[in-house]
């Protein structure tokens, strides 16, 4: 193998996929690849928003490392503007290394308004392709407009929206269902597939989607094509959120899910699953070609997403504040024809990514100063080396959209958070999955808790959290 696909979905749980076993979310060309690969059930992202994570799959770095903590929309909460030119991007080192490197889709990898903005041509990327700045929804971009163009289509308008507290969550675009953004990226990275296999260089291409995240603008067919299914919300979703902290009530105040319905969730639930089988549909298209081309057993295909989402979860919307699951826990799917079919349950993280492709360009990602370790050993027996066991993950997490501090542990049987300003929590993650009771004054748990203090306070020793180290030394 020496060439690498990525496909990057925005804000899509672990959970809603049927390789994770989800009963009624239909992701055959996702299951396929699981089939062909390895499927990792305890992926995590450093942090759930879509900058900071980003930027970790960029560099490789944690975002206290790499310098971005918030979206740029919410820059003036703190953090960087931009990823300093000195940091390791993957994608210039793979061109040292001879590889051509294309992105398409969405970037949001800093502020086009700082000085300095990381565009990715200037990190590596070829030049030619459509990328999307910022949050950057492509429903105003050229090369969107003229697609529309091709299949008919006058421009981007939505029909029937839903809406909850005056915010948009889903309508119906008008066109076939090929209008769906998700086979516009499609045909454009089935250009770039086609421009490099007519070189033997190696390549590395990621595409990336704005779905299955808020709000679901999806043709018709694809908007309805759930419409007879009924989606069981999340017990979650009932639970009063006693024990959690206050602002998860304001938001689910903000989002109007306070005053949501099962009914009308079920509905959201359903279309958050159209989305997700549209984007599995787009993806099968790029598997075909790699097949048609020859290309298929030379490329390691690699799968995941920034982050999770509430989708009614503890009464949430969106992302932001809360370090559950939901948010936190992603799919990671690692193919090839030729790797051996497992699943694996150590706790991986999205820095690892980039230190898993320049691993296959023959690069040490450690040397180059990054923060993740390649995935390799875990994939391929062949792969040499080995990746560190960990008892414990933790991430960092600032907030979304209002500052609110949040440092997580997390043990394959317990969580712990600590939130700046709010009670600790604590969930026994083999009693309580959905993370429903807080524990955290609970005697018998006081033990396991400042063990993962303890792990806490050495964490926050290594990396530049300047904003924990005295708070952590005082408890």
């Amino acid at each position: 193998m020496k060439n690498i696909l990525f496909i990057l979905t925005d804000q899509q749980r672990m959970d809603d996929a049927g390789c994770y076993g989800h009963p009624l979310v239909r992701t055959p060309c996702f299951d396929k690849l699981a089939a062909q690969g390895v499927r990792f059930t305890h992926a995590m992202t450093p942090s759930p928003v879509c900058t900071p994570a980003r930027g970790c799959l960029q560099t490789g770095l944690i975002p206290l490392n790499h310098g971005q903590i918030f979206n740029p929309e919410f820059k003036q909460n703190g953090g960087a503007g931009h990823i300093p030119d000195d940091k390791p991007f993957f994608a210039r080192i793979l061109r040292e290394k001879g590889y051509r490197c294309g992105h398409v889709g969405k970037w949001h990898v800093g502020s086009d308004l700082d000085p300095n903005p990381n565009h990715p041509f200037k990190v590596g990327y070829d030049d030619d392709t459509s990328y999307f700045w910022g949050y950057g929804f492509p429903h105003t971009h050229e090369n969107y407009l003229a697609y529309l163009n091709e299949l008919g289509v006058d421009g981007w308008k939505i029909d029937d929206p839903i809406m909850s507290n005056g915010r948009p969550v889903a309508g119906i675009q008008r066109g076939p269902k090929e209008a769906a953004i998700p086979y516009f990226l499609a045909k454009e990275a089935l250009g770039k597939l086609d421009q490099y296999a007519e070189s033997e260089d190696p390549f590395f291409l990621s595409i990336n989607f704005w779905g299955p995240h808020a709000p679901y603008f999806l043709p018709e067919e694809i908007y309805n094509s759930y419409q007879d299914v009924a989606f069981e919300p999340c017990p979650s979703f009932f639970n009063s959120l006693e024990g959690k902290p206050y602002i998860l009530q304001q938001l689910s105040r903000m989002w109007g899910i306070d005053k949501m319905t099962p009914e009308i969730l079920s509905r959201l639930m359903g279309l958050y699953a159209a989305y997700t089988t549209a984007i599995d549909d787009a993806c099968s298209r790029l598997v075909d070609r790699l097949k048609e081309l020859g290309k298929l057993e030379d490329t390691l295909i690699v799968f995941t997403s920034d982050h999770g989402s509430y989708v009614g979860s503890h009464r949430g919307w969106d992302k932001g504040i809360g370090m559950y699951d939901c948010l936190t826990r992603i799919p990671l799917i690692v193919s090839n024809p030729t790797l051996e079919p497992g699943i694996c349950d150590t706790f991986v993280s999205l820095e690892d990514l980039p230190a898993t492709f320049l691993d296959l360009a023959g690069e040490d990602a450690e040397a180059r100063g990054m923060d993740g370790r390649s995935l390799l050993p875990l994939v391929d027996k062949k792969s040499e080396g080995e990746y560190p066991e960990r008892e414990y993950y933790i991430s960092a997490h600032p907030g979304h959209m209002v500052t609110f501090q949040q440092r997580m542990v997390r043990s394959r049987h317990h969580k712990y958070i600590f939130n700046f300003g709010a009670p600790e929590e604590f969930y026994d993650l083999d009693k309580d999955p959905l993370e429903l009771n807080n524990c955290a004054t609970e005697d018998a748990y006081q033990p396991e808790i400042e063990r993962m203090r303890q792990a806490l306070r050495e964490w926050v020793e290594i990396y530049p959290d300047c904003s924990s180290k005295r708070l952590f030394a005082r408890i």
